[in-house]
């Protein structure tokens, strides 16, 4: 969880970031400062203090409700008397929209408490369920007017009929309507979900995006327990992940990369290779995936971790780093308007403009990720370098043969192969058809992970 501390009172930092250690805190000493942080990046919590000079705290507020209205607020008062002082009563505070206030370093254990429950990744698990939900008269009436960036679409196919829905959800009827089909703890009734699927057309249903955190910790727990029994498993679960992958993402870019997040991100590295050490399952995702995948960064990863197993020295540890550096290996185009606009976009649809920026995003990636103290310097590296190739025609720094950082070359192949599927609209086998004799292509990679690659589409 991301938390802006918006205070000028050193003591009351000090002792908030011992508290809240296992917390992602970022700090203004000002109310335009915390404005400007706030409109910048999706913060999900607001510790604003009472006395917050430049911009007071009403300012701050209002701000909040008219520009991020998702964020919690948690107002920091030194003591009840300046409330006092103030004229202002707490109920007051909590019709502004002030979830809580926090008197001293007193509160701030319980403060801890209460966001851990209320932001935890695994939340779902205390969910009772409602078996006496699948009446249509649970179906609500009511029509929301939120705006549309507050949901988040799944496929109706991702939805895991006969559990308890983990959220509460919603079909679209409009831009920016929707209406409550099934609230949290409800049993998902597969003729239940069928009949919505008919009576209004549907193939997808939402969540609110202050959700999706819960979503991803379902699915990478289903994960890394499944068990695939035959093909139709392998590739619905593919899919399934598929789109996982470009939930996290979006997590990752407009909530920031805190530890939890990047945990999460590492199971779906730790999963995805353990159902590719079954080589049926391999040449099954391998060949049937990209026909449902819609994700360039989930292929990527496929493809990255299917060279890995067929190397002798791939170790554990290398899978995983390069694990990690296939999720963010393009980082860096989070930087560009119209990237954000089409992240589905061809190469060769770019501008000459387009494409100067483009060839920046490994460099942008390396300094986005130089901070974090998740990111390892080896996952840096690859990032950076996932754009080079063998005989030095690539970018940003037209580096070549031993000059590539060896888990960088595996990156550049998976990468370039994840494309050339994506951006032809082929299979697997079809790609590898035209890849393989095109020397000019495969020139520009080592042929030590070319051969890898090709390994793991035949099972012994």
């Amino acid at each position: 969880m991301n938390i802006l501390v918006a205070s000028s009172n050193s003591t009351f930092y000090s002792e908030l970031t011992k508290v809240l250690a296992e917390f992602e805190i970022e700090r203004v000493t000002n109310g335009s400062d915390a404005q400007v942080e706030l409109g910048k990046r999706n913060h999900q919590l607001l510790i604003l203090d009472i006395e917050i000079q430049k911009h007071e705290f009403p300012y701050v507020i209002k701000f909040c409700k008219v520009n991020c209205p998702s964020i919690n607020i948690v107002l920091y008062v030194e003591s009840k008397d300046i409330l006092k002082k103030m004229d202002i009563q707490e109920d007051e505070l909590t019709n502004l929209g002030v979830m809580s206030v926090v008197y001293t370093s007193r509160k701030l254990e319980r403060l801890k408490n209460m966001l851990s429950k209320e932001y935890s990744f695994e939340n779902w698990k205390e969910i009772k369920v409602n078996n006496n939900s699948s009446s249509d008269q649970d179906v609500e009436d009511e029509v929301l007017n939120i705006t549309d960036k507050h949901f988040t679409k799944l496929p109706l196919s991702s939805f895991f009929s006969g559990n308890a829905a983990i959220f509460d959800t919603f079909i679209k009827i409009g831009s920016s309507k929707y209406i409550k089909i099934l609230k949290r703890g409800d049993f998902l009734d597969p003729s239940r979900l069928k009949k919505y699927s008919q009576e209004y057309s549907i193939k997808d249903l939402y969540f609110k995006t202050d959700d999706r955190k819960t979503y991803i910790n379902f699915i990478n727990t289903v994960y890394e327990k499944v068990k695939l029994l035959n093909k139709d498993d392998v590739v619905k679960v593919g899919a399934i992940v598929s789109g996982l992958t470009d939930q996290y993402l979006d997590e990752v870019h407009t909530k920031g990369l805190s530890k939890e997040l990047f945990k999460e991100g590492q199971k779906l590295c730790e999963s995805t290779n353990r159902i590719l050490l079954n080589t049926q399952a391999t040449k099954v995702l391998l060949e049937k995936i990209p026909e449902k995948a819609r994700s360039h960064q989930f292929l990527t990863l496929i493809y990255s971790q299917a060279i890995c197993i067929n190397i002798d020295w791939a170790g554990s540890l290398t899978k995983e780093n390069i694990g990690v550096a296939s999720l963010f290996h393009d980082i860096g185009l989070v930087k560009f308007k119209w990237y954000l606009r089409n992240p589905k976009f061809k190469f060769g649809e770019l501008s000459p403009t387009q494409v100067e920026e483009y060839q920046s995003h490994p460099e942008l990636g390396y300094e986005m990720l130089s901070g974090n103290p998740h990111i390892k310097e080896a996952v840096r590296q690859m990032i950076v370098q996932h754009h080079e190739n063998y005989i030095g025609t690539g970018f940003p720094n037209n580096l070549s043969y031993s000059k590539i950082y060896p888990l960088a070359q595996i990156l550049s192949l998976a990468d370039y192969f994840s494309h050339f599927i994506l951006d032809h609209q082929i299979t697997p086998l079809e790609a590898l058809r035209r890849f393989i004799p095109d020397q000019k292509e495969t020139e520009k990679f080592n042929p030590l992970y070319i051969k890898a690659l090709i390994k793991g589409f035949i099972v012994d």
